[in-house]
């Protein structure tokens, strides 16, 4: 057996028992009382607006035409040249 997956095997047996023993140690995870939990509030949902949307969409689509527009133009005169 090559010496590596020995080396792998033998920690693998060694230390995963380890780890579980460690972390089933209660300083692991204190008791939260459920009551004294920190709950984050959120805003209410408010679903966007189409015509912001379609701008929005607009814009991102110019730009990524602006900017890949000649690599795209020399990828396809390479292939098809």
């Amino acid at each position: 057996m090559r010496p590596w997956l020995t080396s792998i095997i033998l920690s693998l047996l060694l230390g995963l028992p380890a780890a579980a023993m460690a972390v089933d140690k209660p300083y692991f995870y204190p008791y939260v009382n459920p009551l004294e939990a920190t709950v984050m509030e959120l805003p209410p949902y408010r679903a966007p607006m189409i015509k912001s949307l379609l701008i929005h969409m607009w814009d991102r689509s110019k730009l990524f035409l602006k900017r890949m527009g000649g690599v795209i133009l020399l990828g396809s005169v390479v292939v098809w040249g």
